[in-house]
């Protein structure tokens, strides 16, 4: 009976606390909604009040009465979170803007602690520097009152900056001195932000050309603010600090949003928010802004219409280029007009069944062959939502096909397309057809809006600046109340597309769309690619002639061993500033899991695993099924990388009824939420999957989700009449591929993983880039229209005698054949797909791996789409296999049981597959790159480390990622624990880690050391280092000065990196889709927390700290390149990958202690 009552008093207590909190949520909004336009509170001014579709008060801007700064409060379920920003328009490429973000972020004693204090409050913050302002913002992870304490140094670092003259010239642009092949003293440019641009220098030219001409020289959206190389190296110190001071200043050109959740008293973060504002508020000039009718910037547009042709630095001239197109800004008078605008460029360039893509892209469909392989559109608004500016842009075309004459032909279909949507007739089928486009397009931006704003936002987590977008482009409209999902607007757009009428004839007259747009594009160079260098070695030894004249010496040598004492003393005073930050302690009681507050359950339906996971008003009902690909035979794992796309990208079969891949798109996007189709890998775990996501907004949308996935799982038109759709799919995935390459981060990390998992075929086959481009390359082949058998066999011919009669083949080369005019059309596309994969193979195997292309060539054509198309198809079979399936969802309880019992039918729609995979195994011998590389250098011997370098002709600068195996969450053993805490002294930005270290020198952009339990792996991440011998010479020293190992904050820096930034400051989405795969990769919580708890008993240890000190340097052994770790090496399996142009590998492997580095090549990676 006491059983039963203590229940009942539980059970009424929890109800009655309930009731509470939705009693203080529903008064917070009350209080918002009783606000009155020009009321004051708390010393900020109400301006608007925000309401969601349903008409409830969810958010407002204030303006601060003393500063004029404006700030945003948004009411949402999520912790506490800011976004920042300062306008800082620089009307030159100067890249000062940039400097300033790094300097404020990161510098000097505030922004050296303001980093510190993020890292150790588990918070995440992000800075980003964009078009004409700079952004600071951070998610909390220790609630409200650890916001404020970050909210305040914030301030403290962007409004009473403190960061040093030294500090400023590193950061941006400066020498350095290093040490050459032959042991010489030598120079290097070095910067943080100039090694961060260096790789994309002038590729973007194009783009900004574009703005000037239409926007005018002086406005700043003409120049890129993230700066260019060209312009960095005459700016001073002195330059940087007059910027700051005229820019950075609390006031009307700031600005600030803030998320609070609906718990939370209104008035009382008001006061504390004013508080700190007064702490930081100056007398500032008279507000000179202009009427909220003009543009932000005058604009002054050119009238001169001539195509503009940009080159950029590239190893090749076949690389990708861009088209760009643009129509003079004029003003809009409405919301609705400004909406219509961009509803209309979405029909005409946003996606697969936009009238451009059909017109340049889909090969059943353009109008001629451009070689285009994407289309996008953009309607700027960051100017004024007042004056759009409306541009084009066509992507993907080899290089060597740019023209003035190609991009004339392109910008008439664009005209033509234009002209032929303003002339269709009222109430014509050829106008409803387009307004249906155009419709769904609408009703999914109105739906995905509606739950966008129940979202909360990414601050500090992303580098997303959607939000600020959003917020001005609403003031537009002067009324008090706005609504957020912009409902009136939305009204009247859809009244509007139900008229009838062409509405786009008017629109397309005011904003002058059948006028000739300025056309500006990119073109790869590999003549500017040499000219950089030439000029750099010029700068190189300008710079020695100044300093033997300065220095009153005769030799080189002398003048750079008196330059680099001088270097030497600023390092020492840029040291002594780290030991002036104070140092905020962690917490005592740390989340013991990374989320400790999600409910999930664990179940099956029909044999299939569940997990649910469970929150209070989630703004989406989720759903992801994963199929396990350890089914399928590895003969198929070429079809893996189009697998995806051939489920919602080709259309649907219905018995007779065909639906066309454009309405299954429009389908996709009318009935769901956030719909993606991809791979989701843990190569430490050895999950590989395919898996489907979407979302939808109620349990009624849930089951029309429901039904349209299972259309797509079961009705795919993956056939032999859509090989032509497949053709296009396959050359989308091919300029993804193309654009890795230019993607240093990207391209790092890729590469050096899956080298590091070389073992998993089926890791390799999901993951791997390098490999998946290849299997692109050749489904291209396989489904070329049937080339009879002798005309296969003549193409082997004249491949062999071509490559026999040439004593070497070059890029050169096979341009000079491919201007043959006796070649076939076939010949002409062998060529092509030579020239395309030339720097794919060593130079000494080029002959070699040609003939490989060729024969590989020849069997794919000999196969044909008939039978590739049925492979696939077999496939699709193997992988959907109920067997294979995992589910996760996220959702709040009450919907859950109508869930399940829409989802029980749906799982068993899906058959039982008998297992028709290998059996993976990873055994110490089976390493396939690792043996073919080490064949063609002749090392009979491949045991641990290596020492590896991938080469990267466009590459300027070079990067590394070093690997060791590390313990995971299950060892607890004292020396497991010791080494994992130890390794952390070195990790992320605390005082003596090799990411402050390396900043504060110049020597890379991005570096990192990470030890993970996770992953069970020790890895040092470092990219855009000028000079990769003296970064591994600093990183060494580094570990080896124990004089900074004498401070107790180690200790307590160590512990907070053994725990986890905790999962709430993320969605609901991202939490339920982690814990899912925390599950699966065998990560769950009871581990992680068994874990956690042992490493806080070593906190108690009063031996710990100096135990902890001895094994700093053991600890992370394993990614030093240093001769007394070898042996640590050895069993910790260590790799030591670099990435570079030929003479970055050369250095690296003169300079550095390697016993060899082994160079890689693109082709490695294929498997076969």
């Amino acid at each position: 009976m006491k059983s039963i009552h203590f229940q009942i008093i539980l059970l009424f207590a929890c109800w009655f606390s309930a009731i509470l909190v939705k009693a203080d949520t529903v008064s917070q909004q009350n209080h918002l909604s009783r606000l009155k336009l020009g009321q004051v509170t708390a010393g900020f001014r109400i301006e608007h009040l925000y309401i969601d579709e349903r008409g409830q008060a969810i958010g407002a801007k204030f303006v601060h009465v003393r500063t004029s700064a404006p700030i945003f409060l948004l009411q949402t379920e999520t912790v506490p979170k800011a976004f920042i920003w300062v306008d800082t328009p620089d009307r030159s490429d100067r890249g000062v803007p940039h400097a300033l973000e790094h300097l404020l972020a990161g510098k000097g004693t505030r922004g050296r602690y303001v980093t510190l204090l993020t890292e150790m409050r588990l918070s995440e913050t992000r800075a980003g520097t964009a078009r004409d302002f700079t952004f600071y913002s951070f998610s909390s992870g220790t609630g409200l009152e650890g916001f404020f304490e970050q909210l305040h140094a914030w301030l403290n670092a962007l409004f009473r900056a403190d960061f040093s003259d030294a500090e400023a010239e590193r950061e941006l642009y400066h020498f350095g001195v290093s040490v050459d092949s032959a042991n010489q003293l030598a120079l290097v440019e070095q910067g943080s932000v100039y090694d961060e641009n260096q790789p994309d220098q002038s590729a973007e030219a194009y783009y900004f050309e574009l703005n000037k001409r239409l926007l005018g020289s002086s406005n700043p959206f003409a120049w890129d603010i993230r700066g260019n190389p060209d312009s960095m190296r005459d700016v001073s110190p002195q330059d940087i600090r007059r910027f700051y001071q005229e820019h950075y200043r609390l006031g009307p050109t700031t600005g600030f949003i803030f998320t609070l959740n609906p718990r939370e008293r209104v008035p009382d973060f008001l006061e504390r928010i004013s508080r700190e504002f007064d702490a930081f508020a100056v007398p500032s000039a008279a507000n000179q802004s202009s009427s909220d009718s003009d543009p932000k910037y005058p604009i002054q547009s050119s009238d001169d219409r001539s195509i503009g042709i940009y080159p950029f630095p590239s190893g090749t001239e076949t690389n990708a280029a861009a088209i760009r197109f643009g129509w003079r800004p004029l003003k809009t008078e409405s919301t609705t007009q400004l909406k219509l605008l961009q509803l209309l460029f979405q029909g005409l360039a946003a996606d697969q069944s936009s009238l451009l893509y059909k017109a340049l892209v889909d090969s059943k469909a353009r109008e001629f062959d451009s070689g285009a392989r994407k289309v996008d559109y953009d309607v700027f608004l960051y100017n004024s939502p007042r004056y759009p500016f409306e541009q084009i842009e066509v992507s993907g075309i080899p290089g060597n096909r740019m023209s003035v004459e190609q991009i004339e032909k392109i910008r008439n279909v664009i005209l033509d397309n234009i002209r032929q949507l303003s002339d269709y007739p009222d109430q014509s089928s050829a106008l409803r057809s387009f307004n249906d486009l155009i419709l769904s397009h609408a009703k999914s931006r109105r739906r995905t809006e509606i739950i966008w704003i129940k979202t909360p936002p990414q601050f500090g987590i992303d580098l997303s600046m959607e939000w600020k977008q959003h917020l001005n482009a609403l003031e537009m409209d002067r009324s008090f109340t706005l609504s957020l999902a912009e409902e009136p607007t939305w009204n009247s757009v859809e009244l509007e597309l139900h008229s009838g009428k062409n509405i786009w004839r008017e629109l397309i007259s005011t904003f002058h769309l059948l006028d000739t747009p300025v056309a500006t594009a990119s073109k790869p160079s590999p003549e500017v690619m040499r000219s950089f260098e030439a000029a750099r070695q010029q700068r190189i030894q300008a710079k020695i002639a100044f300093l033997r004249q300065h220095y009153h010496v005769s030799t080189d040598q002398e003048a750079l061993a008196n330059f680099k004492a001088e270097e030497t003393v600023k390092t020492r005073e840029i040291d002594a500033i780290q030991s002036k930050v104070p140092r905020p302690r962690f917490a005592n009681n740390p989340p013991l899991t990374p989320d400790d507050d999600i409910h999930y359950k664990q179940f099956q339906l029909e044999g299939v695993p569940v997990v649910a996971s469970l929150f209070d008003r989630p703004p989406t009902i989720d759903i992801g099924l994963s199929f396990d690909l350890h089914n399928v035979p590895r003969k198929y794992y070429k079809y893996l990388p189009i697998l995806p796309r051939c489920f919602d990208s080709i259309g649907l079969h219905y018995g007779e009824q065909v639906v066309s891949y454009s309405e299954l798109l429009k389908q996709i996007q009318e009935k769901t939420l956030n719909w993606s189709v991809g791979y989701d890998e843990n190569a430490a775990s050895g999950r590989a999957d395919l898996v489907f996501r979407t979302s939808a907004a109620d349990t009624r949308d849930f089951k029309i989700v429901l039904n349209l996935l299972g259309d797509i799982l079961h009705h795919s038109a993956c056939d032999l009449s859509s090989v032509e759709r497949l053709r296009d799919l396959v050359n989308q995935r091919l300029a993804v591929d193309e654009s890795f390459k230019n993607d240093e981060f990207r391209m790092l990390q890729n590469t050096a993983y899956s080298f590091l998992n070389q073992r998993d075929p089926l890791f390799q086959a999901v993951y791997s880039t390098f490999t998946r481009s290849h299997w692109d390359e050749r489904l291209k082949w396989n489904l070329h229209d049937p080339v009879h058998a002798h005309r296969i066999e003549e193409l082997k011919r004249f491949a062999m005698n071509l490559l026999s009669q040439a004593p070497e083949i070059s890029a050169a080369e096979i341009s000079r054949q491919l201007e043959r005019s006796d070649l076939t059309s076939l010949q002409k596309e062998l060529l092509e797909y030579w020239q395309r994969n030339i720097s794919s193979f060593p130079d000494r195997e080029l002959i070699r791996g040609l003939q490989q292309l060729t024969f590989e060539v020849q069997e794919d054509l000999t196969k044909g789409p008939k039978q590739t198309v049925s492979e696939i198809q077999e496939l699709q079979t193997i992988v959907l296999s109920r067997n294979a399936l995992y589910i996760d969802l996220t959702t709040d309880q009450e919907a859950l049981h109508t869930i399940e019992d829409e989802l029980i039918p749906f799982v068993k729609t899906l058959p039982v597959v008998p297992f028709q995979g290998e059996k993976q195994t990873r055994t110490s011998t089976n390493y396939p790159i690792m043996k073919r590389i080490s064949e063609r250098y002749g090392v009979s011997n491949i045991d641990f480390p290596w020492y590896v370098g991938l080469l990267s002709p466009d590459a300027v600068n070079g990067d590394l990622l070093f690997y060791a195996d590390l313990s995971g969450y299950a060892d607890l053993d004292r020396p497991s624990l010791i080494k994992i805490l130890s390794s952390k002294i070195f990790a992320e930005n605390g005082p003596q880690s090799f990411f402050i270290k390396t900043r504060e020198v110049g020597l890379a952009y991005a570096i990192w050391l990470t030890s993970s339990p996770e992953f069970k792996l020790l890895w040092d991440y470092a990219d855009r280092s000028p000079d990769i011998p003296q970064l591994i010479t600093l990183l060494n020293a580094v570990a080896e000065d124990t004089s900074n190992l004498n401070d107790s904050f180690i200790l307590d820096y160590a512990l907070r990196q053994t725990f986890s930034v905790p999962r709430t400051v993320y969605t609901p989405s991202v939490r339920g889709i982690a814990i899912a795969q925390d599950l699966r990769d065998g990560n769950d919580p009871h581990t992680i927390r068994r874990f956690s708890e042992a490493i806080l008993k070593l906190r108690h240890d009063p031996s710990l700290f100096s135990e902890l000190t001895r094994a700093a340097v053991p600890s992370i052994c394993g990614i030093l390149l240093e001769s007394k770790c070898m042996e640590q090496q050895k069993s910790s399996h260590s790799i030591f990958f670099f990435v570079g142009s030929s003479k970055t590998l050369s250095d690296i492997g003169t300079h550095l202690s390697v016993p060899r580095l082994l160079r890689l090549s693109p082709s490695d990676y294929w498997l076969q």
